[in-house]
């Protein structure tokens, strides 16, 4: 599987777990974050194809993410606020996933998917 069918099929997950009514609100929001680090990847590898990762990985950290994404040539960097929509996702991320006192509601949940829509359009996915 490529990074841009991992992109497609998380955001795809993300709304399918928001339409089936469960309440599960905390996964909406890390499918989304992950459609868009999945995103990201394949856009910086298809601009950058010989970049190398630390760790002998084949992906950024979430670190790297968006600094790759700004050292990107002018002409091919994403707009700011898409790269706002990256650095919101991921603050979502980390409370959905890493902070069970921290809520995560519905309309949060809403909001995740509707920013990672925007961002895998953004990105050309």
């Amino acid at each position: 599987m490529s990074w841009d069918q991992l992109a497609r099929d998380s955001l795809q997950s993300a709304k399918d777990l928001q339409r089936s009514g469960n309440h599960a609100h905390r996964s909406v929001v890390s499918r989304a974050y992950y459609a868009v680090y999945c995103a990201a990847t394949y856009y910086i590898l298809s601009h950058l194809p010989k970049t190398t990762f630390g760790n002998n990985w084949n992906n950024p950290t979430h670190e790297q993410l968006k600094v790759l994404l700004k050292a990107l040539d002018a002409r091919l960097r994403p707009s700011s606020s898409t790269l706002s929509s990256i650095t919101l996702l991921r603050e979502l991320r980390v409370n959905a996933d890493y902070r069970p006192a921290v809520t995560v509601s519905a309309s949060i949940a809403t909001n995740a998917l509707m920013e990672a829509s925007k961002v895998l359009k953004d990105l050309g996915l």
